[in-house]
């Protein structure tokens, strides 16, 4: 059953060269006083922001594909999943039976955790948005609702820099989250970062003229004016980058 999988998993991942040092930290603390001082390891991107993990050691699901990354990204678009599960194939993950095609729940789960192992934590969006923004990029490119975590790695390698610029817009300008997930959706790719500036730049505008949308209600206009100076700078900085890159 799916209690023995999830055993098997833990099992599998304390015994892989992946978890080295963990293997070595316990060892450790064996033989040490016990009030010896040891670092709290996380998989969070954000290393001082650690994440609570939704789906059963989805650090070691996580580093066993990352493990492929760059042999994968180097062939062209259209083999790169029938690679990947090639790959997969010869994993621990699937020799335990860990099957890549995962019902909703779990997907969504691992999701949540490949969002904090992947991107960096933003002070104005939550996890959540973050996660809400990351399945929007790769269900769009995808082109169909996302059902393996291999789709997951795979679209996120080649789409991890636009999901960047989201984020950063977004973390510049929270008001904007659902217009900017409404766009993803519906916005032609091929203009896609343009749209999305427009939107974020055309919110910016009405934080201005409507008091308390874009900060906190109780602030001094003083302080709502530095605040959106501040998203002006970080709006125009991504926006200077795009306008670079093109």
């Amino acid at each position: 059953g799916r209690r023995d999988l999830w055993l098997l998993l833990t099992r599998s991942s304390l015994s892989s060269p992946l978890s080295q040092k963990l293997d070595r930290e316990a060892r450790q603390a064996t033989s040490e006083e016990g009030t010896a001082p040891h670092e709290v390891g996380t998989d969070a991107q954000t290393i001082a922001k650690p994440f609570q993990s939704h789906f059963p050691v989805s650090w070691f699901v996580s580093k066993s594909l990352n493990g492929v990354r760059s042999a994968i990204e180097g062939l062209p678009q259209d083999q790169q999943l029938e690679s990947l599960q090639q790959q997969y194939r010869m994993t621990k993950l699937h020799e335990i039976g860990l099957q890549t095609e995962l019902e909703g729940k779990l997907l969504d789960d691992y999701l949540a955790d490949f969002t904090a192992m992947h991107l960096d934590w933003t002070r104005n969006i939550s996890r959540e948005v973050q996660t809400r923004v990351l399945k929007k990029v790769l269900t769009r490119v995808n082109e169909a609702e996302l059902t393996t975590f291999l789709q997951i790695h795979k679209w996120f390698w080649s789409q991890e820099r636009q999901i960047t610029f989201c984020i950063g817009l977004l973390d510049a300008v929270p008001t904007a989250v659902e217009s900017v997930i409404h766009l993803i959706g519906t916005a032609s790719l091929e203009t896609l970062n343009l749209d999305l500036l427009l939107s974020v730049h055309r919110e910016l505008a009405d934080c201005l003229v409507r008091p308390g949308l874009h900060t906190d209600s109780n602030s001094s206009p003083n302080q709502s004016y530095r605040e959106w100076l501040t998203s002006k700078k970080l709006v125009s900085g991504l926006t200077q980058d795009l306008l670079t890159d093109m």
